[in-house]
């Protein structure tokens, strides 16, 4: 698990609040992201923040992200498997001590997400 995430709500009553509803409903967790910790069930993740202590832990951190950036790319392929949304990455934040680095993962042109 990230540290810390930014998540996106939607406009109550709005359609795009119902569309999350609607995936929501399909899914065995109820929830349109890959935890079902607390108010993230119905509202997606826009941001993936991992913090490390400035010794060396980069590797960790990067696995880290990786890992939590995985899971929405799989629900997107599944729900949208006709035709995937146009978004072009998932950004992400490694803070390491005072440094901070921004990380993108995408899809690649055979459909596996990486990391850039």
């Amino acid at each position: 698990m990230v540290d810390f995430c930014v998540f996106y709500r939607p406009e109550k009553e709005s359609a795009k609040e119902q569309a999350i509803a609607d995936i929501c409903r399909t899914r065995p967790a109820q929830s349109i992201n890959h935890t079902d910790l607390g108010d993230l069930c119905k509202r997606p993740v826009s941001l993936s923040i991992e913090t490390k202590r400035p010794n060396g832990e980069r590797d960790n951190a990067t696995l880290q992200i990786e890992t939590w950036q995985s899971a929405p790319w799989r629900s997107l392929r599944h729900n949208f498997s006709r035709s995937l949304p146009s978004i072009e990455f998932l950004p992400g934040v490694i803070i390491q001590g005072h440094d901070w680095q921004f990380v993108a993962s995408i899809l690649d042109e055979n459909g596996k997400y990486r990391i850039i």
